[in-house]
């Protein structure tokens, strides 16, 4: 394979650069190929062993599995509302965007959420609505908008139907197989190409990127397609590389903390997919995206002792970038917003996604590693957070019981302790 890769590529070595990207493109596939490829059976984010491992510490009554079963509310009145041509404006906002992506959203985690209640309960009524939703969507949706947020929340809410139907697939036999054939290519002829464009552009590398190889990855193995899997795990770690600074700061840092974990929850979710495969993600540049998950913690909680750093490491979202008409930096070939107002403390202080429980699994429980600042994140209230109001999608409450998030979610029910199992 090396040798073929020079040989191609050596003549245009003089080109622009998309060459070489091209031959390390196949470098990487070849080699990653060589050691794993994606097999269905071994799951998603949940194996068959860690789906039993799971039903039977809720029927047991056991903590804190229990508390994060009862996190998920019961979906069994859900009305599915698919599109036939799913359209998401920029910043999800303007009609049909403010309609069909929370829609999507809505449905995805029923769909999810449904399949872990079947996974706890056995009752055929959770998982006949999650095969309803799956469905609903497979038989209707025909497009995906190309441009403006189409394939970001498509990269958001697509995996959870795929975590659904894989748990279907595995431990209910009434899903039909002409039903699990379109869905299937639905996510071949449509979803797969739904990320497609900037969302997984090499050059942009914000949350965007993240998400889309999270969805890509997910897709690789659901279908068990080992071309695009070799592929979505070269993408995964170059974005890791990209992403998480050895400070442990994020191109989005100073962007605002919301950001910055939407971009690593996607990278730490698609690691846990990547290592059910047989594949060590996790670990890439010396366990990089856990720096980057323990550096941010401390001002996503508000915490006393977190050091706001005087200067980024980020070129694209600094406050000493070139501005043009003082809003825009260009960047990629496109006009990239910079950060307005003050930078001498992190935006967005209070708001936490929903994906600590499988950082903490992994590094910790499997691989005995250090979480001081994951496990506050679980176990400790935040300063930052008003505790008397109920959590919503703009304010999360990080301590356990984890619940949804568009990055998985329900993390307490589905990751605490998976190496017992293992």
């Amino acid at each position: 394979m090396i040798k073929i890769c020079l040989i191609i590529f050596k003549p245009v070595f003089n080109l622009p650069s998309v060459s070489a990207w091209s031959c390390l493109l196949l470098l990487s596939i070849s080699v990653v190929s060589a050691f794993a490829q994606p097999l269905s059976e071994r799951g998603l984010l949940n194996t068959p062993e860690h789906l039993e491992f799971i039903h039977q510490q809720v029927n047991n009554n056991e903590e804190p599995w229990t508390s994060g079963y009862k996190a998920i509310k019961s979906y069994l009145d859900h009305e599915p509302q698919p599109f036939q041509h799913y359209i998401d404006p920029a910043a999800h906002q303007g009609s049909p965007g403010d309609i069909m992506q929370p829609i999507l959203r809505a449905d995805s985690e029923a769909a999810y959420g449904s399949a872990l209640h079947w996974v706890v309960t056995r009752d055929e009524a959770h998982a006949k609505k999650a095969i309803e939703i799956l469905n609903a969507w497979s038989w209707k949706i025909e497009s995906i908008h190309p441009w403006e947020d189409g394939p970001l929340s498509t990269s958001y809410n697509w995996p959870r139907m795929m975590y659904a139907a894989d748990i279907i697939r595995k431990t209910y036999d009434g899903w039909s197989e002409e039903d699990q054939e379109q869905f299937a290519r639905v996510l071949r002829s449509i979803v797969w190409p739904g990320s497609a464009g900037r969302a997984i552009d090499k050059d942009n590398k914000n949350n965007w990127r993240s998400h889309a190889v999270h969805n890509r990855l997910t897709i690789a193995v659901y279908l068990e397609d080992e071309e695009w899997f070799s592929e979505a795990i070269f993408i995964l770690k170059d974005q890791i590389a990209s992403y998480c600074y050895p400070s442990g700061q994020s191109i989005e840092t100073v962007r605002d903390m919301y950001h910055s974990q939407m971009g690593i929850g996607a990278m730490v979710t698609a690691a846990e997919i990547a290592w059910n495969q047989g594949v060590d993600v996790y670990s890439y540049l010396n366990n990089r995206l856990l720096r980057c998950v323990e550096w941010h913690i401390p001002h996503i909680m508000g915490l006393e002792n977190a050091d706001w750093p005087d200067t980024f490491d980020s070129p694209f979202y600094a406050p000493d970038n070139q501005r043009i008409d003082g809003d825009y930096v260009v960047k990629w070939e496109r006009r990239v917003p910079v950060r307005r107002g003050r930078f001498d403390q992190p935006r967005a202080v209070g708001r936490a996604l929903h994906f600590y429980e499988i950082v903490h699994n992994h590094y910790h429980n499997r691989k005995g590693l250090d979480t001081p600042n994951t496990e506050k994140m679980l176990l400790e209230k935040s300063p930052a957070i008003n505790y008397d109001e109920p959590p919503s999608p703009q304010r999360m409450i990080p301590a356990r019981p984890e619940g949804s998030a568009f990055i998985g979610g329900w993390g307490t029910l589905t990751h605490t302790r998976l190496d017992l199992v293992e």
